[in-house]
């Protein structure tokens, strides 16, 4: 197979916590690929040439390899360019890694989400004001003898 784009193909679906994870690293490794969003009820044909057991993410590289794995994607990615250093000795070494996959333990990084209404909920930075004027409330009852209100 021979890829004729610029950029490395990477098909995806939108919902797919595999696919997800794959184009956070992706993003984090600040490679350009051309995405393709499909939907896993009317899988295109060309996606079904290229993997036959149609599950996402696939990447098709510039010279052409075929990769269905979610994992194999990352690697590759990290490979080319892994500037977090998640390869690194002080990190999670690829055995590390690999055990926790066969486990179905996924790890996300969320401070690498956007700041979004959608994405609100698992905004860290929100989460962790919230947080802090809960414990701000609590301390003050610890040193005031009067009623605080909580607005």
């Amino acid at each position: 197979m021979n890829n004729n784009t610029k950029y490395p193909i990477l098909y995806s679906f939108r919902r797919c916590p595999y696919a997800i994870r794959t184009r956070m690293v992706i993003k984090s490794a600040k490679i350009v690929v051309e995405l393709r969003e499909i939907k896993l009820k009317d899988k295109p044909k060309d996606f079904l040439e290229i993997s036959p057991k149609g599950t996402v993410p696939v990447l098709i590289t510039n010279s052409g390899q075929v990769l269905e794995e979610s994992l194999d994607i990352i690697y590759w990615a990290l490979r080319i360019n892994d500037p977090n250093n998640l390869l690194s000795e002080h990190n999670l070494s690829k055995k590390k890694i690999d055990e926790l996959v066969k486990k179905k333990i996924n790890s996300f990084s969320l401070e690498l989400l956007p700041r979004i209404t959608r994405a609100q909920s698992m905004d860290i930075l929100s989460s962790q004001a919230n947080l802090a004027g809960y414990k701000a409330v609590i301390e003050s009852f610890a040193n005031f003898e009067k009623a605080i209100p909580m607005m």
